[in-house]
């Protein structure tokens, strides 16, 4: 069935140009320095973590070099066999009794051996890591328990904000497994399920759909975009949104910037404030906004029109950190970019770029760490999706069942969506980034005791 929405997407697709780049953004250039501010942190804090994702995608490029490629020999393979003892669900693996005696050998495991004790990490029921959610894997070890996911964001952020909240978007199929584990965390923990209902029409070379044997389009997921409703129900006015994996083990010290980051914005939203309102007042000129726009909103106008300074002031706010970009990492770039007829500062995907784009090459990119504040200056909430730029699709192409095919995703949370917020980024350190997007990353040094 086409529905309205996929003809809006698939619309974007046939119209979809890069953004307009006037240039990459650098330090003092559109990225500022963070200050240590000394200031209570607000106790209307929620911290907003996308955690829809399914354990086994650790595991996919082990799994498949083992049960695909059977390519038991690639270094991958090995170095995952032969730090086996170091993983923090490696307990859990020696209570299997076939598994144990196989375990004792050390490093003269046979193919065979690997094939069955990865089977057993995937599969029984004691790890089950096929069928869980990537919130509940077991991520890091202590000297007296262990600890999963939920419990090392917690325990991270606990650290620096002990009264801080937390709302985690889950996928409803990992819903019954989630809800019991909540009660034995010690934090404020409310649950919402991303949607599932925007999903997004893949289309052929010609940018027809692709059917399906019974005549149905085939659809793929929309993207972290979607997340932009589940993120509109917190009624905290200070969100931080951070990826789920994106921890490194409790025992860090590495979290003074997340306070920066929120002192930063809660001084500026005070500032935001009095400007607006002495503005209003013409207690102020239009110069000062202008200046308050560009340094902290990311925002150059030469407008002077009171009505149209006063809109673009009373916008959600936001400060993102950005990471030193080094060879390897992947994420959002920090742009200014032609919007209309100002330039704003905006986080780009790389398919959004122009295919020229090698002479605006940035120096950073977007870990996820973006303190937001969404009350408006008479601290009413703003209607989020307000402020989002729905030609700020996302084109994917992938190869379905050996067949190219195109799609397109729903504008990201922290690029088209936040589109019309007012913006300012600040540099952040590399330590701040210590994903998990493979299991072989738990063996980084940003993931042992410190």
């Amino acid at each position: 069935m086409v529905t309205n929405n996929f003809k809006a997407l698939s619309a974007l697709l046939k119209t979809f140009a890069p953004v307009d780049i006037s240039q990459a953004a650098t330090l003092d250039k559109g990225i500022s320095t963070l200050e240590n501010i000394t200031a209570d942190l607000p106790l209307d804090l929620t911290f907003f973590i996308p955690a829809s994702g399914a354990g086994s995608r650790l595991f996919g490029g082990l799994s498949q070099l083992i049960f695909s490629k059977h390519d038991l020999n690639h270094a991958d393979v090995t170095l995952f066999f032969d730090h086996l003892n170091e993983f923090a669900f490696y307990p859990k693996l020696l209570e299997i009794p076939k598994i144990k005696p196989l375990l004792s050998k050390g490093h003269e495991l046979t193919d065979d051996d690997k094939k069955a004790i990865f089977y057993e990490i995937l599969y029984n029921e004691k790890l089950n890591f096929e069928s869980i959610p990537k919130l509940l894997l077991p991520v890091h070890r202590y000297p007296h328990s262990v600890h999963d996911c939920l419990q090392d964001n917690v325990n991270f952020i606990h650290q620096e904000f002990p009264n801080a909240k937390f709302h985690f978007t889950i996928d409803r199929r990992f819903e019954m497994q989630i809800k019991p584990r909540l009660s034995e965390i010690d934090a404020d923990i409310s649950l919402s399920i991303q949607s599932t209902i925007l999903k997004s029409p893949t289309l052929d070379h010609h940018l027809n759909y692709i059917l399906d044997e019974h005549g149905n389009i085939i659809t793929r997921p929309g993207g972290h975009g979607t997340l932009l409703d589940n993120l509109n129900t917190v009624d905290s006015s200070y969100i931080v949104l951070k990826n789920i994996d994106n921890i490194p083990h409790a025992s860090s010290k590495n979290y003074q910037f997340i306070k920066q980051l929120v002192s930063t914005l809660q001084r500026n939203v005070k500032r935001r404030d009095a400007l607006y309102h002495t503005f209003e007042s013409d207690l102020t000129s239009s110069l000062f906004v202008q200046k308050f726009l560009e340094e902290s909103c990311g925002l150059i106008t030469q407008s002077e029109d009171k009505n149209y300074l006063l809109h673009l002031l009373n916008r959600p706010m936001r400060i993102c950190g950005m990471v030193p970009a080094k060879g390897g990492q992947v994420g959002g770039g920090p742009y200014w970019v032609n919007d209309q007829s100002n330039r704003s500062l905006q986080i780009i995907e790389e398919v959004e770029l122009p295919t020229n784009s090698s002479n605006i090459e940035g120096t950073h990119f977007n870990p996820v760490w973006i303190a937001c504040y969404t009350k408006d200056v008479h601290g009413n909430p703003y209607d989020l999706t307000q402020f989002a730029k729905k030609e700020r699709v996302l084109p994917i192409s992938k190869i379905l069942n050996g067949r190219e095919i195109q799609s397109v995703e729903y504008p990201g949370l922290w690029n088209g969506q936040m589109h019309d917020w007012n913006t300012q980024f600040a540099e952040v350190p590399l330590e701040s980034y210590t994903p998990i997007k493979s299991i072989l990353d738990l063996l980084k040094r940003e993931h042992k005791p410190s």
